[in-house]
Order: C-alpha cells, then sequence, then structure tokens
C-alpha cells in the first residue's frame, strides 16, 4: 500500500527521502545541542568555570541551522502534499472518463465526494508526513540507543526496551480501535448519503408531508454518528493517556537510572546531566511509532476504497472510427435486461435511416428507455446495433459519444448565468451563436440571467427549452430525446416540438414519449408493449390497424381536446 502511495509522486517520491533525511538531521542537530547545553551547566554548577563565549555563539549557530532545517522539512512537506493531492486526483479523474458508463453508474455519488476530498487529503498528510517521520523516527531510536550506550551500555538497553515497548502498547490499544473506527466511517458515509437524498428530494417532502419522518430518520442517523464517533474520541483519549504515561514513566526511569548509575560512579556529572536532559525527547520517537500504526491503518482503509475506484477496468479502446455524419442506426435481434433472467427488451428489430423524426412509443415500463440505454452501451444486451452498418461495440466510444447526444427532462442546469449554462455544449460559442439558439426555442432570456440549481427559478416549460437549446447548439449527427416533454404544457408542447421537426430536417432525430399526440408525423414510429415491438410503422398506419397504438391514442387525443389531466403513465 505504502509503495502505492508513494508512486503516485512519480520520479518527485525522492523527496519523501530526503525529507527522512532532514528530519534525521534534525535529532542529530538537538541532540548536539542538548549535548552543549549539559557541557555548560556542568562547568557552571558542578565545575564552577567560566565558559568561553564562542560556544555560545556556536550553540546559537547550531539554533539557527536546526530552525533553518525545520523550516525546509515544512515547505518541503507542503510541496510533497500539494503533488500528491493534484497526481491522485488526477488519477481518480483519469479513471472516470476511461470506465464503462455501467460502472460509472454504480458508483455512489456521495462515497466518491468524500473519497475524493477527504480521503486524499488525509492520505496526503499520510505520505508527506508519517512516512517520512516514521522512517526518521526508526533512525532516531537508534541514534538515541547509540548515543546513550556510549556513555552506558546498561543505558542503552533501558532505552532499547522503553523504545520497544512505547509503540508495542500503543499499538494493542490502536489495533482494539480499529473496529470501531470503520463503524465511524461507514456512518458517516451513511448520514452524508441519506442528508443529500434529503437535500434533493426536500420539495417532495414538502408536497407529501415527509419531512417531519425524514426529519426523525435524520436525527437517528445523526445519533448514530455522534455515539460514534465519541467511542472513536474516547479510545483515541485513552490511547494518548496510556502513550503519555508510557513515556513519561520511560523518562522518570532513565533519570533515576542516570542519577543511580552516578552515585555509584559508573558515569560522570557531565554524562549525568546530559541524561538528565536528554530523557525530554528520549522517548519521543518511540511514540512516533505508535502514532504511525494508527496512520498506517487510516491510510490504509481509505487507500483500499480509493485504489477499488482506480483499478476498474477500463473500458476496452476501441480504434474503429466512423469518419463520416451518422447516416444510419439498426436494432437487429436486440435482447436486453438488468437481471440476467429477466429481459425487458425481447427480439428488438428497428431501424432508423437518413434524416427525420421516429418515434419509440409506449406505456410506462414498456421498454422505451431500455432500448436508448442500449444503444448508448449502459445496458448490456445480446444481438447486434449497427451504426452506418458498424457494430457500435467495435466503434471508438470517445469518437461515438461526440457524435451522439441524448438529452433528457431530467437533464441538469447549473447554478449559473444562461450563458454559462450553454457554452458547456459548445465553449467557443459566439454570443451571437448563443441569442439565435435561445430564438430557436422561443426563449429571450439576456445571456447574464442568473438561474438556480436545475433551472429551479424557471418554469418546467422554460427549463426543458433551454435544456433543448443547450443540445441545439452541441450540433451532434443523432439526438436522442427521452420523455422531453415529461411536465410542459400544450403551448411549451407545440414549441418544443417545432424545434424538433426543424431538427429533424437534418439530423436523425429519436423521441421516446408516453405522448403520441405530440409526434404523429415521425417518419415511423415503433410502439413497445412488454419489451416487444408490438406494431410499427407511420402513424396513419398504426391509427389505420386499429390495434393497441389507436386505442392509445383516441384516449390521449381525447384528453388534449377536452382539457383533461393527462395521465403520466399512459
Amino acid at each position: 500500500m505504502k509503495k502505492r502511495l508513494l508512486n503516485e509522486l512519480k520520479n518527485k517520491k525522492v523527496f519523501v527521502y530526503i525529507n527522512t533525511i532532514l528530519q534525521i538531521l534534525d535529532m542529530i542537530l538537538l541532540i548536539i545541542i542538548i549535548g552543549f547545553f549539559a557541557y555548560i551547566l556542568n562547568k557552571t554548577l558542578v565545575e564552577k568555570t567560566n565558559i568561553k563565549t564562542y560556544l555560545y555563539l556556536f550553540i546559537i549557530c547550531l539554533i539557527v541551522i536546526k530552525a533553518i532545517n525545520i523550516y525546509i522539512i515544512q515547505r518541503l512537506t507542503n510541496y510533497i502534499s500539494k503533488l500528491f493531492v493534484i497526481n491522485l486526483r488526477t488519477s481518480i479523474y483519469q479513471k472516470l472518463t476511461k470506465i464503462s458508463e455501467k460502472d460509472y453508474e454504480v458508483l455512489s455519488s456521495t462515497n466518491f465526494l468524500i473519497l475524493y476530498n477527504d480521503g486524499v487529503m488525509k492520505l496526503a498528510n499520510f505520505v508527506s508526513k508519517s512516512i517520512s517521520l516514521n522512517n526518521a523516527n526508526i533512525s532516531n531510536i537508534f541514534i538515541f540507543v547509540l548515543t546513550v550506550g556510549i556513555i552506558n551500555y546498561k543505558l542503552g538497553l533501558v532505552v532499547l526496551l522503553g523504545a520497544i515497548l512505547i509503540p508495542i502498547g500503543m499499538n494493542v490499544v490502536r489495533k482494539a480501535a480499529q473496529k470501531i473506527v470503520a463503524d465511524k466511517w461507514k456512518s458517516y458515509v451513511n448520514l452524508s448519503e441519506n442528508f443529500m437524498d434529503n437535500l434533493n428530494g426536500l420539495q417532495t417532502l414538502k408536497i407529501y408531508q415527509s419531512d417531519e419522518y425524514k426529519n426523525n430518520e435524520m436525527n437517528l442517523l445523526a445519533e448514530d454518528f455522534r455515539v460514534k464517533t465519541m467511542k472513536s474520541l474516547a479510545i483515541r483519549l485513552h490511547s494518548i493517556t496510556i502513550m503519555e504515561i508510557v513515556t513519561y514513566v520511560g523518562m522518570g526511569l532513565s533519570i533515576i537510572f542516570a542519577i543511580i548509575f552516578n552515585l555509584n560512579n559508573e558515569i560522570n556529572s557531565l554524562e549525568t546531566i546530559f541524561m538528565i536532559l536528554i530523557s525530554f525527547v528520549l522517548f519521543i520517537p518511540a511514540r512516533g511509532l505508535g502514532t504511525y500504526a494508527h496512520s498506517y491503518r487510516s491510510a490504509k482503509m481509505l487507500s483500499k476504497r480509493i485504489y477499488k475506484i482506480i483499478d476498474l477496468k477500463d473500458e476496452k479502446i476501441k480504434n474503429i472510427y466512423l469518419n463520416e455524419k451518422i447516416s444510419k442506426v439498426e436494432f437487429i435481434d436486440v435482447f436486453a435486461g438488468y437481471e440476467k433472467e429477466i429481459d425487458v427488451l425481447k427480439n428488438i428489430n428497428m431501424k432508423f435511416t437518413d434524416n427525420g423524426l421516429y418515434g419509440i412509443l409506449g406505456i410506462s415500463g414498456s421498454g422505451k428507455s431500455s432500448a436508448l440505454k442500449t444503444l448508448l452501451q449502459r445496458l448490456e444486451y445480446k444481438g447486434e446495433i449497427l451504426i452506418n452498418g458498424i457494430d457500435i461495440k467495435t466503434l471508438n466510444v470517445i469518437e461515438l459519444n461526440e457524435r451522439i447526444i441524448s438529452v433528457s427532462s431530467s437533464d441538469f442546469l447549473f447554478k449559473a448565468t444562461i450563458k454559462e449554462n450553454l457554452l458547456y455544449a459548445k465553449a467557443n460559442a459566439t454570443d451571437e451563436e448563443l441569442i439565435k439558439t435561445l430564438e430557436k426555442v422561443k426563449l429571450d432570456f439576456p445571456l447574464d440571467l442568473k438561474i438556480d440549481s436545475n433551472g429551479s427559478n424557471i418554469s418546467v416549460g422554460q427549463r426543458q427549452r433551454l435544456i433543448l437549446a443547450r443540445a441545439l447548439l452541441y450540433d451532434a449527427d443523432l439526438y436522442l430525446l427521452d420523455e422531453i416533454l415529461s411536465g410542459v404544457d400544450y403551448d411549451n408542447e407545440k414549441i418544443i416540438m417545432n424545434v424538433i421537426n426543424e431538427l429533424a430536417k437534418t439530423k436523425i432525430v429519436i423521441c421516446i414519449t408516453h405522448r403520441l399526440t405530440s409526434i404523429e408525423n415521425a417518419k415511423h414510429i415503433y410502439y413497445l408493449s412488454d419489451g416487444n415491438i408490438k406494431e410499427s410503422g407511420t402513424h396513419l398506419e398504426l391509427y389505420n390497424s386499429r390495434q393497441e397504438y389507436y386505442q392509445l391514442y383516441l384516449v390521449q387525443n381525447h384528453y388534449v381536446t377536452y382539457g383533461g389531466n393527462e395521465n403520466e403513465n399512459i
């Protein structure tokens, strides 16, 4: 895990080792400074002799060098952290552009955002600080043991024993807390996901007077997270307390042993003063090893989740290009389903040739949207789907996505100006182009008009027309319109259909809708029922056949004519 994290730094991972060396140097400088202070104290307090001025100047120089070294360590740590964050987030983003639509759709948005932000930052702290500090602590323990061993080997053994026991004791405590930390993270993600879900559905909850119920549910989840957080903090507090007790006991024993050895004439006064002074920092590296164990487990958990995303299988890059405008789409014996034994599409055969408006109609659950999902390769299928006579499974996905645009009533409008929302479709569009596009859909909005998230401050009809305007600006070869008329009134429907009919003169437009009356002039209509094509032909052909299409058309035409409330499931 550690090796893979370091590889995110690419050729700059050497800076982690430089950081380690600098931190070892920092400890060596501290030992030297303590040694000089011990020498000064021994000369002035024990031997009662004067200290030469150059010694004070030398100590000041060492302190300045140590301060500069600490500054370099901090700057280097920040640089490593920044570099790691950029590289890891780039790796995640690049993966998202390579995985299949199917894998992308199963990712939890909330969990992903937590990992992308908080998770990456915690791993950056681990890589930039914890790894180099841990490597330095291991070396510093041996430096301390060697330094004290030179004074007296028995004292060296005492320090070595303490250095071994402190991290072991801390590791035992923190290992017991591992499950609690994992439960806390799970509770955190669960709370975040529910919060976002409730926020997105707040208007619906208000309509059905269910906001109080969801509020109580959120309170229970928040309380669960609070309890698990408190347990996690309690464990951490206990481990810190134990760590402090063990550390201070170790410091006390070092001082006591130094005094005893001095009384037994095993070490002199200078060595005794040095041992007393150095005892205050003697077990800092050992404490660091114990802290690293906790950081390592946390980093391991986060990296496992992040690399689970990065390790998703790339969608196979296909090298066959169309290199021409899409002029023909065919479905040949297509079967598709969301579960292995349940087909939502059954032996579908459809053709869309040349420019024109085509309809895929049927009641809710008939398989209309599933047909488009297979064309967009978001739903696994058996059979063949051909574009210009070429199987779409062999076509280059990037080029295919550039030539096909899917537009639905659920498409998102960003909290930004009208201009900014339109420029997502064509970044280099001029203001004149944008205004002409808005005119096509009968919108007279100023380009600098700000709209709220998802267009909540404009009407449903205006929102749908703005979504359609953005799609027109994109200028694709093939337009897939999925329930673009959902929720709009008759006047807006008329405007939208006029735009679609005009578009169909130069593009292939496949329109999915439950409103049969809206596409009477389609070049060809496929009427689906229970995943099968029950009827196929022009509006007049289907109407004259007097079958399901005819019966449904009469019902819907009655609602339109007499102003009834059309059932969206019809």
